[in-house]
């Protein structure tokens, strides 16, 4: 039987919704089989414990993957921001971002 979803899930990927701290969702897209992206919403509160809170999120997904994952503007991949490097076990602040 033909997938009639197939198409659409080419274009639009699949989008999970996961809740990293009470106040503050990450949106989850899987466009390739071998790249997950990730985003928090500007509308949800920020400071330092929402901060904390993805970061948590973004050593948890590294550590289960063993792979490095990298926190980026939306829509922006060439300009990331930190990310967590699996050699360190850390989350380390990309060199070259100038924090604009």
């Amino acid at each position: 039987m033909r997938n009639p979803f197939r198409k659409a899930h080419s274009r639009v990927g699949i989008l999970l919704r996961i809740r990293v701290a009470p106040e503050l969702s990450a949106h989850v897209r899987f466009f390739r089989t071998d790249e997950i992206e990730v985003d928090v919403s500007p509308e949800e509160p920020r400071g330092q414990s929402a901060l904390d809170a993805v970061c948590r999120f973004l050593r948890a997904v590294g550590r289960r993957l063993g792979k490095p994952v990298v926190l980026t503007l939306e829509n922006a991949r060439d300009r990331p921001l930190i990310g967590y490097d699996v050699a360190t076990d850390r989350l380390v602040r990309i060199a070259g971002h100038s924090g604009q």
